[in-house]
């Protein structure tokens, strides 16, 4: 495994908080009118902006790919084919839409949305509040701590402690510890992805031989230990939950599970694969490729046959993928270089590139 990746990867506080006021100032001018691939109307407001850190969610139907309810986002008037959301026929500005469910008072939504950083050399989850941008929480975990994800109903933060050989269960709400899952002896629990209906929990396993969990979101324990061929290092799951993708990044391959046996149906070749997403209606998949090569590449690939469609030049260390809420953008983290990639996910194609810090680790886009 090429050392080089690992220590590239330690640069993270300082280009956060760099990149943070840098994209929200130039995001906001982004108009690409573009409809996403998946469930979403199209539409020149971005409504959003896009945060770094390392906030995960389930692809599900009823989510977006950062666990919130898909039918939160509330389309504005300046939306050119706004969505009729009672499927009457009529002006879809007058309709009455379902309000986002409240949360009951133990969990309680935060005012602004978080995001939740892996403090990798502080073995902690640091917490900013997105509305202040401030830090408010630091939350001891494990040792190492490299992934950390939301379950699908915004419950639960499972944290990935690469050399403690560890999972902790975050409450939140309260953001105390609630729970630390024991893993096997030498491993190293990396990226995590859930299931749409928040019941498992698949996190890549990057040790030499490599594997993925499937953890049991209720219970705390493990369900399946799913063989690979080389260090896995992220994990994506499809919009219905009947596949899991895994990359390993040593083994050249993207693994396709089946989530109803959890059993690998397909190994598909791709040198050095790193970060995988998949679109909201699950017609592609794609996977950042040739992450240790001088130009890295967003490979995209059919959600349905796993083949290669197209492979896209981006920069150095594509090491991270964040969606749009309405799955209309892509972003890509280009670590070793000094820009993000943004692409249109209707028509598959660069849109432009953002200056950034360099270092870049990972993105996640929020919702305002």
């Amino acid at each position: 495994m090429n050392r080089s990746l690992l220590f590239r990867r330690l640069f993270t506080s300082l280009a956060v908080t760099l990149f943070i006021a840098l994209f929200s100032f130039l995001f906001a001018g982004c108009n690409g009118g573009q409809h996403p691939v998946g469930d979403a109307a199209d539409g020149d407001n971005a409504e959003g902006e896009l945060e770094e850190g390392l906030q995960g969610g389930a692809h599900g139907e009823g989510f977006d790919p950062y666990g919130y309810p898909r039918n939160a986002r509330r389309e504005t008037p300046e939306d050119t084919d706004a969505v009729d959301a009672d499927n009457n026929g009529d002006d879809p500005s007058q309709d009455q839409r379902e309000p986002e469910p409240t949360p009951q008072a133990a969990h309680a939504a935060p005012s602004a949305p978080r995001v939740y950083f892996a403090n990798l050399n502080g073995n902690a989850v640091d917490v900013l509040d997105t509305g202040t941008y401030s830090f408010i929480a630091h939350v001891g975990v494990g040792q190492k701590p490299r992934g950390v994800a939301l379950t699908p109903d915004r419950r639960l933060l499972f944290v990935s402690n690469s050399a403690s050989a560890s999972m902790t269960v975050v409450d939140a709400a309260s953001l105390q510890v609630t729970a630390t899952i024991a893993l096997p002896a030498g491993s190293s629990p990396y990226g995590i992805a859930f299931t749409p209906d928040g019941a498992s929990a698949y996190v890549a396993n990057f040790i030499t031989a490599g594997s993925v969990f499937v953890i049991d979101v209720a219970t705390k324990t493990i369900k399946a230990n799913i063989p690979a061929s080389g260090s896995t290092i992220h994990v994506a799951v499809s919009p219905d939950g009947t596949r899991a993708f895994a990359t390993n990044i040593a083994g050249n391959s993207l693994m396709v599970i089946d989530t109803l046996t959890n059993t690998v149906i397909a190994t598909v070749p791709l040198t050095n694969a790193d970060a995988v997403a998949t679109s909201t209606n699950g017609r592609w998949i794609y996977v950042t490729t040739d992450v240790l090569a001088d130009t890295g590449k967003l490979t995209i690939l059919d959600g349905v046959t796993y083949a290669v469609v197209q492979t896209v030049p981006v920069g150095n260390l594509p090491v991270a993928l964040a969606a749009s809420r309405d799955g209309r953008f892509l972003f890509v983290a280009n670590a070793g270089s000094t820009f993000v990639s943004q692409f249109s996910t209707r028509t598959n194609t660069l849109i432009r590139t953002v200056p950034s810090a360099q270092g870049i680790q990972a993105l996640t886009y929020v919702q305002r």
